[in-house]
């Protein structure tokens, strides 16, 4: 994995992850915006990078991934109640 995707990945999966907290509070809506400002993040820095890199699919990809890890982690510490 390039280094440019292993970032893309961690960055994307710790904003989604930083707002499932406040879903714990109560309010659904959380989820949906950190997987928005993920996204949001994965794009512009493919706009940024669109004169170096070239634009990169697979950059967005590893931001998919890193949200898809992010809920599934939170599903698993809700089902089974760790936090």
């Amino acid at each position: 994995m390039r280094d440019d995707r292993f970032k893309h990945l961690v960055v994307s999966f710790m904003l989604a992850s930083v707002f499932c907290v406040p879903y714990q509070w109560g309010s659904r809506w959380w989820l949906l915006i950190g997987a928005v400002a993920a996204i949001g993040f994965g794009l512009l820095k493919e706009w940024r990078d669109r004169h170096g890199t070239g634009w990169d699919w697979g950059d967005l990809i590893a931001d998919a991934t890193g949200i898809i890890l992010s809920l599934f982690f939170h599903v698993i510490t809700k089902v089974c109640n760790i936090f």
